[in-house]
C-alpha cells in the first residue's frame, strides 16, 4: 500500500512497537502509521472548568516532594503553624473559673501540615514552571510599579 504524499494540512502518526503497557503494535510487531486529515480539525476548542466535589482553597507556605520511582514529580504543599499542645493544665481560681496555665505538654517547634499533594509528569511540570514564571514576572512588575509610585 502506497501512502499519500505529506501535505501541509496532513498529520502522520507513527505507532511504535511497545514492550509493556501497550497493545497498539501492528500484528507483525512493526511500526504502523496512520494519516489524519487536519483540515477536518476544528479551528477552536473550548475548555470547561468544573470544580470537583473535593475542591478547596488551601494556603501554601512551601512545598516538599521530589521525583518518584515511576518518574513523576510529587509536590506536597504545606502550611506552617506553631505546634498545637497535646495537653494544657490550668489552675481553678477561687471563683471557680479558669486560672493561670500551669503546664503544657506536646511537641515543640513549627508544624508543617501537608494540605494537598500534587503529582505531575515531566511535560506538565515544564508547563507549570512556565506558568509560574509568567505569573511571578507579572507580580514583580506590579510590585515595581507600586514602588515607582510610592
Amino acid at each position: 500500500m502506497k501512502l499519500p504524499p505529506l501535505r501541509s494540512r496532513a498529520l502522520r502518526l507513527t505507532i511504535a512497537p511497545c514492550s509493556h503497557f501497550c497493545d497498539r503494535r501492528a500484528p507483525n510487531g512493526q511500526e504502523k502509521s496512520i494519516w489524519i486529515n487536519t483540515e477536518a480539525f476544528p479551528k477552536t476548542l473550548d475548555f470547561q472548568y468544573i470544580k470537583s466535589n473535593n475542591f478547596r482553597v488551601v494556603h501554601g507556605d512551601g512545598v516538599f516532594g521530589g521525583v518518584t520511582p515511576s518518574s513523576y514529580i510529587t509536590m506536597g504543599f504545606y502550611s506552617e503553624r506553631g505546634s498545637i499542645p497535646q495537653k494544657v493544665t490550668h489552675e481553678i481560681n477561687s471563683e471557680g473559673g479558669l486560672g493561670r496555665e500551669l503546664e503544657r505538654t506536646g511537641k515543640s517547634g513549627v508544624a508543617r501540615e501537608i494540605e494537598v499533594e500534587v503529582v505531575v509528569d515531566l511535560p506538565t511540570a515544564r508547563g507549570l514552571v512556565d506558568w509560574l514564571g509568567e505569573h511571578v514576572s507579572k507580580l514583580e512588575q506590579r510590585a515595581q510599579g507600586s514602588n515607582d509610585r510610592g
